[in-house]
């Protein structure tokens, strides 16, 4: 059972959680990766929102591309959808960069959810692009930051116990 029949949840002393980003957000209080205020925190979360949003932008090509949905021309739907997706997105986090002095999405000492959330939908996006060698062209702080972030001693440790995954 679930509170909305749908996955994920995260249950916690009996509590089930649902939805990606509250349980982001929980898991990053619970852990400190929420940042170190409540304004830093609330600029995390609009990264995340942001990112939430480009995704469910690029869902009609996604799902037409994968099987999951019958539709209209799969390339159409991939520069409609995807590429303009892209286009629009990208440079909000490219921007988010710029204005950080260590190379973490919200000017932290260390990552926050931003950066796990963020790194890990472009590492998922760029799985899923056929052109996924140049996803990144013109985004040289984003390009700095998956290779920073996937670099991250936790994160390494991280990957080498989790099983593959496509996601």
């Amino acid at each position: 059972e679930t509170p909305f029949l749908a996955f994920p949840v995260l249950e916690v002393d009996g509590v089930k959680i649902a939805q990606t980003l509250a349980i982001l957000r929980y898991l990053a209080k619970e852990f400190g990766l929420a940042g170190p205020d409540n304004l830093t925190c609330a600029r995390a979360d609009a990264l995340c929102d942001q990112m939430a949003d480009y995704v469910m932008a690029f869902m009609p090509w996604h799902m037409v591309n994968k099987g999951f949905a019958k539709g209209r021309d799969v390339k159409e739907l991939y520069e409609k959808h995807f590429v303009s997706a892209r286009a629009k997105n990208l440079p909000f986090f490219e921007e988010a960069l710029s204005k950080s002095s260590t190379g973490w999405f919200v000017d932290t000492l260390d990552i926050t959810h931003a950066d796990i959330f963020i790194a890990s939908m472009i590492e998922m996006t760029m799985k899923l692009d056929p052109n996924r060698a140049s996803f990144l062209d013109g985004f040289p702080l984003l390009k700095a930051h998956q290779k920073k972030f996937f670099a991250h001693p936790k994160i390494q440790k991280h990957l080498a116990q989790r099983p593959p995954t496509e996601w």
